[in-house]
């Protein structure tokens, strides 16, 4: 179930507080992940390959986008070496 959004309506000459901009961004992503979860399947969209590095103990994840169960996005701007204990 997704939290209700409130959206603002502004008018000339209205006074604008940080809480106003907050409800601002959390209307624009809780109608973005909205969007995410009932019109698209959680998953990789692109990239997020996984693969060895050298000498078989790092691990090396591409660049890539996908979205979760909740319509969250998850973005790798660049390929990443992740060390493996």
């Amino acid at each position: 179930m997704l939290p209700p959004t409130k959206r603002l309506n502004y008018f000339d000459h209205q006074f604008l507080r940080v809480d106003d901009f907050d409800a601002e961004q959390a209307y624009h992503l809780g109608m973005r992940r909205a969007h995410n979860s009932m019109l698209h399947t959680p998953g990789v969209a692109w990239g997020l390959v996984l693969g060895t590095g050298t000498g078989g103990t790092p691990l090396s994840v591409s660049a890539g986008f996908a979205l979760d169960g909740d319509g969250r996005e998850i973005v790798l701007p660049a390929d990443t070496v992740v060390p493996v204990p």
